[in-house]
């Protein structure tokens, strides 16, 4: 996800679409801790930092599990 340099971020749409998730997923993620967000009044905004941590956490869950 380059190219964003914007201070806000990326909009959950950005990325869903991006990781290929339902909004909704992308949420239930945000609730239980596993990916960081940030509800700004014009919606949620997750900086390219942390959607990379996101990323590489659970390709590392996901080569331990065979999957």
């Amino acid at each position: 996800m380059k190219g964003n340099n914007n201070l806000q971020g990326y909009r959950l749409k950005e990325v869903a679409d991006f990781l290929q998730l339902s909004q909704r997923t992308v949420y239930q993620y945000v609730k239980a801790g596993k990916l960081k967000g940030y509800k700004l009044p014009s919606g949620w905004r997750f900086r390219e930092k942390d959607i990379e941590e996101f990323i590489t956490l659970h390709k590392a869950r996901a080569f331990k599990h065979g999957k």
